[in-house]
């Protein structure tokens, strides 16, 4: 009798477990509007005991009406309650979600049936919006980039910034520079850096491709972007590549 009873709870244990809804991402949210463009945005309570590295099931709790369960494909570990989480969409094809937590803070996106939805941590808020379109299609619609020289899309890597690693293939050291305003909007800039290499690895990666980016340095720098129409990426080439034209000059020392 004692061991049918203690099977009997096993297996009703087990059957628990099995139907346990995840925990959820967000304690709880705040706040909702609709911005001029139709974006959802709010601020959302985040807590670093809702997320580990071991977390294997979550309910992304976005918006009252969206609650999204994320399955984890890998995790890339980088110190204590520092990490990176990749996952995906349960029963959604060509769905992605990438998290990076740092000690309390937490930045991501999550890109499902045509939406994104970017998590920035600014100060102390976590911000959630809901984009109707993924960055890259955002991109495809710029029309300075449409009309860009070509001369952009043949810049070289110089040999210096390559090294070769035994485990993964190439290895590219990438130093990013920003500007206030671009800080202003991405909040926790280092983690949003951090975000951006990691999702480019793990695209490197998925696409088979033997190269990974390496950060090795991140500064602000006290640089006025271009606003006129006629703006194209040369321009910003250029104003980076000068060494004694008063523009982005010191980044050249470093």
């Amino acid at each position: 009798m004692f061991k049918f009873t203690t099977f009997a709870l096993s297996a009703l244990t087990l059957q628990l477990s099995l139907f346990a809804t995840p925990q959820e991402l967000f304690n709880s949210v705040q706040n909702e509007m609709t911005l001029e463009n139709g974006i959802r945005q709010h601020i959302v309570n985040f807590s670093n005991n809702t997320l580990t590295h071991s977390t294997q099931e979550l309910a992304l709790n976005l918006f009252e009406d969206i609650t999204l369960i994320a399955v984890q494909d890998s995790v890339k570990i980088k110190g204590d309650n520092h990490f990176t989480w990749f996952g995906h969409i349960k029963e959604k094809q060509n769905s992605m979600v990438t998290l990076l937590v740092k000690n309390d803070k937490i930045v991501g996106d999550i890109q499902v049936d045509g939406k994104t939805y970017t998590i920035k941590t600014i100060w102390n808020d976590v911000i959630l919006t809901e984009e109707s379109q993924p960055p890259f299609e955002v991109l495809d619609n710029l029309n300075h980039l449409e009309n860009a020289p070509t001369s952009s899309s043949n810049i070289s890597i110089p040999n210096a910034a390559l090294s070769e690693d035994g485990s993964t293939g190439s290895v590219i050291d990438i130093m990013i520079v920003y500007t206030a305003d671009a800080a202003n909007e991405m909040g926790d800039t280092q983690s949003s850096i951090e975000l951006a290499i990691d999702k480019a690895n793990l695209a490197s990666s998925n696409s088979n491709i033997n190269t990974q980016l390496r950060l090795v340095h991140a500064l602000e720098v006290d640089y006025v972007e271009p606003t006129s129409s006629d703006c194209t990426l040369d321009t910003y080439l250029t104003d980076i590549q000068g060494q004694n034209d008063g523009k982005l000059d010191d980044i050249h020392n470093i």
